[in-house]
């Protein structure tokens, strides 16, 4: 049988999965693996669940929330006396850093419950 989700946990070395990951990718888009970033999804799903292989890139399971929950796919505050939380399974998905570079460009941050003098002292 083979893994259709990666337990990154296990892993002594994760970078050497990720980097392995991107030059996979890399060679079957004939693309320079400079010019590659990840992209993150996480999924509603437990690594049981998972029924086939991504399209690129590879599905993880195993990271943790510490001090944070997972909600709805928002990162939500914890609830109390719970310290660690699960993250579901995430799809690291190479793509160029243009796009990556430019999709984030369009999101905009905001901080809840702060006043925008006290969220630009945060940023610095």
């Amino acid at each position: 049988a083979s893994v259709l989700s990666f337990w990154i946990s296990g892993f002594f070395f994760p970078q050497g999965f990720m980097t392995g990951t991107l030059q996979v990718y890399s060679r079957n888009t004939r693309t320079a693996i400079d010019a590659l970033r990840f992209r993150n999804t996480v999924y509603e799903l437990n690594e049981e669940d998972v029924s086939e292989y991504p399209q690129s890139g590879v599905y993880i399971h195993g990271l943790f929330l510490q001090g944070g929950g997972w909600k709805d796919g928002i990162l939500v505050e914890s609830n109390p006396r719970e310290l660690f939380v699960q993250l579901p399974v995430v799809w690291i998905e190479p793509t160029s850093a243009e796009y990556s570079e430019a999709e984030n460009k369009k999101k905009k941050y905001r901080l809840r419950g702060r006043s925008s003098e006290t969220a630009k002292a945060h940023r610095g």
